[in-house]
């Protein structure tokens, strides 16, 4: 269990929940778990959505554009409706458009943005209505009038659309924090990698550092945030966008509850650092918007001390860096 970089007390907490905390329902699960002799497994194929999932795994196309086309159709993209739904953000207006809330439809297909990115396809898709209820009906309706080539290059005009989108949604006038987490199990550490970049997307610092031995992925990117939390504070910057790829941790981080959970006391080593910021923000991005700090996670395995760019751009990480330069010109 990660110890707090404070002194606090200590606590009972209940192993079977995220937060720690005890509920009935959690103990109803556990109970039923034990009981259950037989596993069911839940399929997402209705009568009425079949043929659409079935034409969509059998497409031609990465796995990765597939599982977001997927996402996109069950509604569970990471918009601002389906933040703020979860309380990660207050605000659920299209930061692009500011005309109507930012739901998987709207950003991939209503926003006037959108539309201008699509006025460079299809003439087919060019000329298509909008009005639809959700992305699966938009994808249910191009499925008919489409043929699979057309569909599938479709499919991938979406996911550089959503890739672009989400490197746009930063404010200019602050600054931007990534960070990201790398497991060396052979090493018995971690790894941990930061960029703070302004508004134009230049490079105000950097750092490459290892970490201690972790359990698992969310305990990685937990002590990865405090630390580039620590790091951005000591560069003396106050005014910060906070984002990272793991849903859970900053889910977590953007949470005003106490965590009762192993990483409780490091969620609250971060909450008490953010408290000192002038102004803070804090969403959840796609790991293709945060390949910079990867970069320089992953290259924390061949360091022994911390690695610090000021106002430099990080050499591990140039090529990631040129990539996000292309995205935000």
């Amino acid at each position: 269990m990660p110890l707090s970089n404070r002194c606090v007390t200590d606590r009972v907490m209940w192993l079977y929940n995220r937060n720690g905390m005890y509920l009935v329902k959690s103990g109803y699960h556990v109970a039923t778990q034990v009981l259950r002799t037989t596993e069911w497994v839940e399929c997402s194929s209705g009568l009425g959505r079949l043929e659409v999932w079935l034409k969509l795994w059998n497409l031609n196309v990465p796995n990765k554009i597939k599982v977001f086309a997927w996402r996109a159709c069950q509604n569970i993209l990471q918009t601002r409706v389906n933040l703020a739904r979860r309380k990660i953000i207050e605000d659920d207006l299209c930061a692009l458009c500011k005309c109507a809330p930012e739901n998987g439809i709207h950003v991939l297909w209503e926003c006037g943005v959108a539309r201008g990115i699509w006025a460079g396809s299809l003439v087919k898709l060019q000329k298509f209505t909008q009005g639809q209820g959700g992305v699966l009906q938009l994808f249910t309706e191009l499925l008919q009038r489409l043929s699979t080539e057309e569909f599938e290059s479709t499919i991938k005009r979406k996911t550089r659309w959503d890739q672009y989108r989400t490197f746009n949604i930063s404010r200019s006038d602050h600054y931007k924090l990534n960070f990201n987490a790398a497991i060396y199990t052979d090493l018995g550490s971690s790894g941990v990698g930061a960029i703070i970049r302004n508004g134009r997307g230049e490079v105000m610092a950097a750092l490459s550092a290892k970490g201690p031995f972790v359990q698992d992925s969310e305990e990685a990117e937990t002590l990865a945030c405090r630390k580039a939390l620590e790091f951005a504070i000591d560069v003396g910057i106050s005014d910060l966008i906070i984002e990272g790829d793991n849903v859970s941790v900053m889910r977590a981080v953007a949470s005003n509850f106490m965590d009762g959970s192993r990483l409780g006391n490091v969620l609250e080593d971060i909450h008490c650092l953010m408290s000192g910021l002038r102004w803070c923000s804090v969403s959840c991005v796609k790991r293709s918007a945060n390949t910079v700090a990867h970069c320089l996670a992953r290259f924390a395995r061949n360091v022994s001390e911390e690695l610090v760019w000021i106002e430099d751009s990080p050499q591990p990480a140039k090529e990631a860096l040129y990539n996000d330069s292309l995205i935000f010109s």
